[in-house]
């Protein structure tokens, strides 16, 4: 909302929380959450996404699927120029109450709404998130990537294939 009415979004746009406004964090930084994503249908996002997780199950769950692959897959993204392109906004973590915002201090101290409740069992850290024997990295298929490449209509970006 702002002061002529309601901000119109993207008809195609993908909703991911973040406690930034862009994406030149660093490498391998905690700074995009999977806590909660949401796009409207067709939004290649979620295609870059599959693509660095078929690259990267040799990793622990934390680089692989979690909050520092997604953060990764929009560095990337930046980096490449293809964020640019693309109708991806980032939420606000603190409006969310999720990420560094969801515990109680910052809520009472700032009197922060919450609209989502971010329950942390430490299951990143758990027996899963062990990293795993390097020399287990797996390549998927060409098939894989090659559908995932026709579907984006465009290679897949290098940086999304290397650790």
């Amino acid at each position: 909302m702002n002061a002529l009415g309601p901000v119109p979004l993207p008809a195609n746009a993908a909703y991911i929380p973040t406690g930034h406004h862009t994406a030149d964090w660093p490498h391998d930084s905690d700074r995009a959450s999977p806590a909660f994503l949401a796009s409207n249908p067709g939004n290649p996002v979620w295609l870059y996404m599959l693509a660095y997780v078929a690259y990267h199950t040799h990793l622990d769950t934390l680089r692989a699927t979690g909050p520092i692959a997604v953060s990764n897959m929009l560095r990337c993204l930046h980096t490449t120029g293809i964020l640019a392109c693309m109708d991806v906004i980032f939420m606000s973590e603190a409006t969310l109450g999720i990420g560094p915002w969801k515990g109680g201090f910052f809520n009472r101290l700032f009197r922060l709404p919450r609209y989502a409740h971010h329950f942390n069992a430490g299951t990143w850290l758990g027996g899963g998130a062990k990293k795993r024997n390097a020399q287990t990295v797996w390549t998927p298929p060409a098939s894989v990537t090659d559908e995932l490449a026709r579907l984006l209509g465009r290679p897949i970006p290098v940086c999304l294939t290397q650790p």
